[in-house]
């Protein structure tokens, strides 16, 4: 199965397009935000400054930072639920192949095999994709923020290794979708019980 959902994915790459362009800016925003957040919370202060200067440049990067995390956290929660619903429109869109692999006897685990499958190699892709351009990102976040006046000319956000480890969690919500199989893929027992009890019945 996981073979077949590698052969799906490549065949019919242009289903899941626009998942995989909503991961990748999903996972950049998430990034470029955290990494400038850290690096406007972890700025040392120039010296020989005076004590007006140096309040005013806390005072933004105060503002930096607070703008930053409500950004983050927007993103990340827009990120994970139009990830999920994308997704999850792609698994619908294939009702009919699913349920042609119930017909000839793949079992409900197997088609959930493939699906999950699917979306780990969507978030895989959309993640690595996201990663290098979160990295523009970061550097227009800093020059806006410069530009509004939060930080001082010059700053830029650093790169950080340990980033890589939080930027798969907008991906991970394509993985979280694809743990239930839709309706078509699922075994209709109600169905079965009907005909079932109808074929049981004198003079049917």
């Amino acid at each position: 199965m996981l073979r077949m959902s590698w052969s799906t994915f490549r065949d019919r790459w242009q289903v899941f397009v626009g998942a995989i362009v909503t991961v990748c800016l999903g996972v950049a925003l998430v990034q470029s935000s955290l990494l400038t957040l850290v690096s406007a919370a972890t700025a040392k202060i120039p010296p020989g400054l005076s004590a007006a200067e140096e309040r005013a440049l806390r005072d933004g990067y105060d503002g930096a930072v607070a703008l930053l995390g409500m950004t983050m956290g927007l993103a990340a929660f827009v990120a994970i639920f139009i990830v999920s619903s994308t997704f999850a429109f792609t698994v619908a869109q294939r009702r009919r192949d699913l349920a042609l692999l119930r017909l000839v006897g793949a079992g409900r685990g197997q088609v959930r095999t493939l699906l999950v499958g699917e979306a780990l190699l969507l978030g895989v892709l959309g993640s690595a994709l996201g990663v290098l351009v979160g990295v523009v990102v970061m550097r227009l976040q800093a020059a806006m923020l410069d530009a509004f006046g939060f930080v001082p000319p010059g700053f830029v956000g650093e790169w950080r290794q340990w980033v890589l480890s939080v930027s798969g969690v907008p991906a991970s919500a394509s993985p979280s979708s694809a743990c239930w199989p839709p309706p078509a893929a699922r075994p209709r027992y109600g169905r079965w019980r009907h005909c079932a009890t109808s074929a049981g019945r004198p003079g049917s």
